[in-house]
């Protein structure tokens, strides 16, 4: 194959692999560059460009420098420790930082000062809101684009690779904040814990970078030692109490405070939840007789109302023990109530609700949708507006900023909000907060980019509602089902936008929830399991795409026509999961027997989705060596499509794969006129970066190396590269065979030491990408195995080489080109050894 060698010899033959509309992950070594639909890839350039636009300024100071109380010391000591490693003066201060501690005791408010004051000698600060995984994937994208990324980086790196690579290289002082991460496991890889430091929490390379976290989690063992923990108590009486004399000075005296804050337990959130009430009250013109408006009183109603809870960390000191901070915003509530906003009370709980991240309210509460429940039955405008008024004025929910016109502003609660409040949820909450997520997506379209911006501000809160249904036996079964469509809508956006983690989890929990109401061969069951194959096929969690496929396969066999649209696109799915798996011969009997469906119900040879199954099967013959047959397809396909679309993406795509067959033929100076014809067409529609442009430029290189221009060749391949590493990342295929193609060149020039250790690397990043026994993975060790062979490493080559023939007669079979190479070399270095003498080139 083209990237394939005999030792010190040239190459035997090539393979090509790709799909019209769907990221290409799979395709052979030897010359195959990987690119993207049209749509995909407008899709992902738009979805990168939206990201773009999450807010990753520092906020606004909460708490002003001046009243820091209690919390001077600290802010002061870790302010000096990331000046002295930006400027380099210690490079033994720790480069990730984490203040811990309970919600409410002011975590945030300390970062939110170090990163103002540190913005005199630090170029760089973002701010990474991290609640939910879908907001901390989106954001930790945004600053991989801030720190320089380009969209082309994510396509086959992890976002959190990019990300880091983009941060290390870095000149500048930066810092990055990541605000309250609960849950470890979100900055963790997957099948790793946080402190293992490859997930999206690392410790950074250079002594110029700084990350601060701010979270609950306060057991340093889940940190890890790379990791310096602070830990943010509760204030002190003294400091407590400050802080209530500045929010309303005139209600108490220093020592009433006092006594207020030792009950409020010193919890910051909580003293500004009372600050605020009190502050409230005392603005009142007429307040309520039994309305607290001192601290005393306020101290008075509290004790009559609340039982204790130990919550001094584990001491068992009752006396240091806070009061339950539910019933702090429970007397604002009240209040509210007197004032003449009784919906303030289950508007706070249905809020708490939805997901722990920011809801974009004014798309979600729809008055008519409201009324129709129990618990807002007389809802008015008016009072809608004037409870959300009143909640953000006594703090009890925030207010965001949104990132886009239809997603202006969105509601926040604190999680100790939040969590008190989900106390008082029954399924009426529950029915309400569906019924409000169906009514609010019912009109979007998953795949229109102009509707992905509502879609990412409410993918989340569909993502919640799907994993609360499960254990909610309370719910109607049609109001769940109703749920599950939205949830997989969501899913197709996620999808659609590249985000497939994503996508996959929440498939996951569709599929399990329909099977349990509906079975398994039920339509919607089956709908979902097919769009779960996709979605686990397009993460590259290849052999679990083909299980799932073979099993929805399996099921809907007998349930619907052969040619239904649903058992159409399993069967492709199971194809492309059979490629990618290597299962080449399975693959072509799958596609063949497509083709027959399609046309033995009417379907004519020029329609689309014939087309994509005719290229589907091209490209596995021409992998499994039928160059021949190969190209009088591509042909055809070529005839068929350049008649009424001769620039579009998948007839480039076309031609290009013809090009590759008369290669492989043997037409060389007609594939070198072909491909520069396609390059100049496909530069009048793409930039220079563009995967399709690389991918002709690639070819181009190819066929002028084995046209004996090994020059020209080398030139051309390093520019590619060059390219492709920069935008696409080191482990993108289009880097990765064009590394192998300059490590052909090594190995031509006998330079064996700089060649081995190229194939071993490119082997390396192949196994893990593609899999042990993928085409492309043999073909790199192949190689390395003639390459050692050629060093006189006789046993190694051997075993390499024994280990990849066993290989390819299972994947390819024993008449493939491929393996009768492989049988021949190793039959030639057992020869070697037998001898126990030198042996010069085969």
């Amino acid at each position: 194959m083209g990237g394939e060698r005999s030792p010190s010899n040239g190459a035997t033959s090539n393979a090509v692999d790709g799909e019209a509309q769907t990221v290409v992950q799979a395709g052979t070594i030897g010359g195959d560059v990987h690119f993207h639909a049209s749509d995909g890839y407008r899709r992902a350039s738009e979805l990168f460009e939206d990201m773009a636009l999450v807010p990753l300024v520092v906020p606004q100071r909460k708490v002003a420098s001046d009243r820091l109380h209690g919390r001077e010391a600290l802010t002061g000591s870790l302010v000096d420790g990331v000046r002295r490693r930006a400027t380099g003066q210690d490079r033994s201060v720790p480069g990730v930082l984490t203040l811990c501690g309970m919600g409410g005791t002011g975590k945030t408010t300390i970062a939110l000062e170090i990163a103002h004051r540190v913005s005199d000698f630090v170029t760089l600060i973002w701010w990474v809101s991290v609640l939910e995984p879908a907001s901390l994937i989106g954001a930790m994208r945004a600053v991989a684009m801030n720190a320089g990324a380009s969209v082309a980086e994510f396509e086959h790196l992890h976002p959190a690779d990019v990300l880091w690579r983009r941060l290390n290289a870095l000149p500048s002082p930066w810092l990055l904040v990541l605000d309250n991460v609960d849950d470890l496991d979100l900055l963790a890889a997957d099948g790793h814990t946080l402190a293992d430091g490859i997930g999206w929490l690392r410790e950074p390379r250079t002594p110029n970078g700084t990350v601060i976290v701010t979270s609950r989690e306060s057991r340093g063992e889940r940190w890890g030692s790379w990791i310096q923990c602070h830990h943010v108590e509760s204030l002190s009486a003294e400091d407590g109490a400050r802080v209530l004399l500045d929010r309303v000075p005139g209600a108490g005296t220093a020592h009433d405070a006092e006594l207020l804050a030792a009950n409020l337990g010193g919890l910051p959130l909580a003293l500004d939840i009372v600050g605020s009430y009190l502050a409230s009250a005392a603005r009142a013109v007429w307040p309520d007789s039994d309305t607290p408006t001192t601290f005393a009183d306020y101290l008075s109603t509290y004790a009559d109302r609340l039982a204790d809870i130990d919550a001094a960390a584990g001491t068992g000191d009752r006396v240091s023990s806070r009061r339950n901070i539910a019933t702090t915003w429970d007397l604002s509530l009240d209040l509210l109530a007197r004032q003449g906003h009784p919906p303030a009370r289950p508007l706070l709980h249905l809020l708490s609700w939805f997901a722990a991240v920011p809801l974009p309210y004014q798309l979600v509460l729809d008055l008519e949708v409201l009324r129709r429940s129990s618990l807002f039955a007389d809802l008015t405008e008016r009072q809608l507006k004037g409870a959300l008024h009143d909640l953000v004025g006594l703090q009890l929910a925030n207010l965001v900023p949104g990132v886009k016109r239809d997603v202006s502003r969105a509601l926040e609660l604190h999680p100790v909000v939040r969590s008190g409040c989900r106390t008082h949820l029954d399924a009426a909450y529950s029915a309400l907060g569906i019924d409000l997520l169906v009514h609010a997506t019912s009109a979007w379209d998953p795949e229109d980019p102009a509707r992905w911006a509502s879609w990412r501000a409410l993918a989340p809160h569909c993502a919640a509602a799907i994993r609360a249904l499960p254990g909610n036996t309370g719910i109607d079964s049609a109001l769940v089902l109703d749920m599950t469509a939205v949830a997989l809508r969501s899913a197709q956006y996620e999808f659609t936008a590249g985000l497939f983690q994503d996508a996959t989890r929440t498939a996951i929990k569709v599929v399990e929830i329909r099977g349990d109401r509906l079975g398994a061969t039920h339509r919607h069951t089956l709908d979902a399991s097919r769009f779960l194959a996709q979605a686990l096929l397009a993460d590259g969690r290849n052999k679990e795409a083909l299980a799932r496929y073979r099993e929805v396969f399996q099921l809907s066999q007998g349930l619907f026509a052969a040619d239904d649209p649903h058992m159409l696109s399993a069967r492709r799915g199971l194809g492309r999961s059979m490629v990618r798996c290597g299962l080449l011969r399975e693959a072509k009997h799958e596609f063949e027997q497509l083709i027959g469906v399609h046309l033995a119900h009417g379907w004519s040879q020029a329609q689309l989705e014939v087309v994509q199954v005719r290229r589907e099967l091209a490209s596995v013959l021409l992998t499994l060596g039928d160059q021949h047959q190969a190209e009088a397809e591509f042909r055809s396909l070529v005839a068929l499509r350049r008649a009424g679309a001769d620039h579009d993406l998948l007839t480039l795509q076309l031609r290009l794969m013809l090009a590759k067959a008369m290669r492989e033929n043997g037409s060389l100076a007609e594939t070198e006129r072909q491909v520069r014809e396609l390059l100049d067409d496909a530069m009048k529609v793409y930039t220079a970066e563009h995967p399709m442009v690389l991918a002709i430029r690639h070819v181009l290189a190819i066929t002028m190396r084995n046209r004996g221009r090994t020059g020209e060749a080398e030139q051309e391949l390093r520019a590619v590269g060059a390219i492709a590493r920069d935008r696409l990342g080191e482990e993108h295929p289009t880097t990765v065979v064009t590394r192998h193609e300059l490590a052909n060149i090594l190995y031509a020039a006998r330079r064996f030491e700089d060649a081995r250790a190229e194939f071993e690397a490119i082997g390396g990043i192949n196994k893990r990408r593609l899999g042990t026994h993928h085409p492309d993975t043999l073909t790199s060790y192949h190689n390395l195995g003639c390459v050692l062979f050629d060093m006189d490493r006789v046993e190694e080559a051997l075993s390499i080489l024994r280990s990849v023939t066993s290989a390819r007669i299972r994947v390819l079979g024993e008449n493939h080109p491929s393996t009768l190479l492989s049988l021949e070399i190793v039959a030639e270095v057992q020869r070697v050894k037998e001898k126990g003498s030198g042996h010069g080139a085969v």
